[in-house]
């Protein structure tokens, strides 16, 4: 992608002028950083008996159904969570067959309030079918916020 935009800008400088094509560059990768925090980027493990036996990461679906055998599954966000990319993280956490589920935040760097509501709200959804969640490696820059928020502050104590 950054290769691209560098094209497009080039072109622009030499078609038009400069600051026009600088301010193109900018709004363009702007969209596509954008496009990215939107992918709501997580990974998977999934364990049996302790031990791992199937690993993804991405941003694509995953059946996780119980498909994959095992007894326990790791749901880890990554990147951030907020209010654009948080109802793709609770839609997946909702599909989840396994009845330990464990969310992992090692690797989710920020998160606002409004994101931590769909997570909240799907994790409700989750207990209501009598599954087991818990939260580990909370991630410092993230724990004020997941504290602030009732529902998923009984998951931290």
């Amino acid at each position: 992608a950054g290769f691209f935009v560098a094209g497009i800008v080039m072109v622009l400088v030499i078609i038009s002028d400069a600051s026009t094509a600088v301010l193109v560059g900018a709004v363009i990768c702007l969209l596509i950083l954008i496009k990215n925090l939107a992918d709501s980027h997580y990974h998977l493990k999934i364990y049996e008996s302790d031990k791992l036996i199937k690993e993804y990461s991405g941003v694509k679906e995953v059946s996780i159904k119980d498909n994959f055998g095992g007894d326990k599954l790791v749901y880890g966000l990554e990147g951030i969570l907020v209010y654009f990319n948080s109802n793709l993280h609770a839609k997946r956490l909702e599909k989840i067959k396994y009845n330990d589920i464990e969310i992992s935040t090692e690797h989710l760097f920020m998160a606002d309030y409004d994101g931590t509501i769909a997570i909240a709200k799907a994790i409700e959804k989750l207990e209501k079918m009598d599954k087991k969640v818990i939260f580990t490696n909370l991630h410092p820059n993230v724990r004020k916020v997941f504290i602030e928020n009732p529902t998923l502050k009984k998951f931290l104590d």
